[in-house]
């Protein structure tokens, strides 16, 4: 498109400061992914809950699992 009476716009001058910034990783979490009593990540969680929600199963599980007197 050559035309000389249409000015151009310099995309960088369309961002604020602000728009640089990065965003608290908290923020980004999905509202409907552990809300409410219970937390449970949905079918398709993609917010990274399933393998939080995992990560802490194991973790009970291998707390929860009983020692012998000699400490086994």
């Amino acid at each position: 498109m050559e035309d000389d009476s249409m000015d151009l716009i310099d995309s960088d001058e369309l961002l604020d400061p602000e728009d640089l910034k990065k965003p608290d990783p908290a923020s980004l979490r999905a509202a409907s992914c552990g809300e409410g009593k219970k937390r449970k990540a949905c079918k398709n969680c993609t917010c990274g809950l399933a393998e939080e929600l995992e990560k802490e199963k194991s973790r009970e599980q291998m707390s929860s699992q009983p020692k012998s007197a000699c400490g086994n």
